[in-house]
C-alpha cells in the first residue's frame, strides 16, 4: 500500500482520504495482532489476545461454572466456562406513574473462559451465596484467521458502499464471535436470600 506524504496529501479528494485511513487502520489492526500472536506465551495453536482496551467488563449475577469441553464431549484439563446474568427492568403498566409496573426480566447470558484459579473462585461464590453480583473482566482472543474481508453497506440504503471508481469498499472482521476470556472477579453484592434476584441487579 503507498502511503501518501505531506507533499501529496492535499491532492487526495475526501473518499482517496477516507480509503487512506481505513487502509492505515486495518494495517495497524493486522500488525497488532501478529505483535500478539509472536509475542504470546501461549503453546503454537493457542488464539492470541487482540489489542484493545484492558478495562472491558459486564456486571451481572454469576450463574455457573462448568468444565470446557470439546465437541466429543471429553473435559478440557485446566479450562472452565463461568456464566454471568445480566438482567433488565420493564415497565408492564401504563404511562402514567400511578401505573408502572416494572418487572425484572434476563436479559442476556454471557460465557466467559476462565483458568482453574478463576473458576475456583467462581465456584466458591456460587456454593457459600445464593446469589453474587460479580464484575467481571475480559480480554478477547482469536487469531488472524478468524479475519475475513467484507463489503461495507449503507446503513439507509441496506446496499454495498462504493468509492468513485465504483469498486465496493470493503472492511475487515471476524468470521466468528471471539472468546471471552475472564481474568479477575470482583464481588459488587452477594447474599443467601431471594430479595435481591426480587429487585435484579440494581446497577
Amino acid at each position: 500500500m503507498a502511503i501518501a506524504t505531506s507533499a501529496n496529501l492535499t491532492k487526495l479528494n475526501k473518499s482517496e482520504l477516507v480509503t487512506m485511513l481505513t487502509d492505515l487502520q486495518t494495517a495497524v489492526e493486522l500488525k497488532d495482532a501478529e505483535l500478539a500472536l509472536a509475542g504470546s506465551a501461549a503453546p503454537v495453536g493457542e488464539p492470541a489476545s487482540f489489542t484493545c482496551p484492558s478495562d472491558l467488563m459486564m456486571t451481572g449475577f454469576l450463574r455457573s461454572c462448568i468444565p470446557a469441553t470439546r465437541k466429543d464431549g471429553s473435559i478440557v484439563e485446566g479450562l472452565f466456562k463461568v456464566f454471568v446474568q445480566t438482567t433488565i427492568s420493564v415497565n408492564f403498566g401504563g404511562r402514567d406513574k400511578e401505573a408502572w409496573d416494572y418487572q425484572d426480566i434476563n436479559h442476556k447470558s454471557t460465557c466467559f473462559v476462565a483458568d482453574a484459579e478463576t473458576a475456583a473462585q467462581a465456584q466458591y461464590l456460587l456454593d457459600t451465596n445464593k446469589w453474587t453480583i460479580v464484575r467481571s473482566w475480559y480480554k478477547l482472543t482469536s487469531t488472524p484467521k478468524n479475519v475475513h474481508d467484507v463489503a461495507q453497506v449503507d446503513y439507509k440504503t441496506k446496499q454495498k458502499r462504493t468509492d468513485e471508481s465504483g469498486n465496493i469498499l470493503m472492511t475487515r472482521a471476524l468470521k466468528y464471535a471471539p472468546d471471552l476470556r475472564l481474568v479477575q472477579l470482583d464481588v459488587v453484592n452477594s447474599g443467601d436470600s431471594d430479595q435481591q434476584e426480587e429487585q435484579g441487579d440494581l446497577l
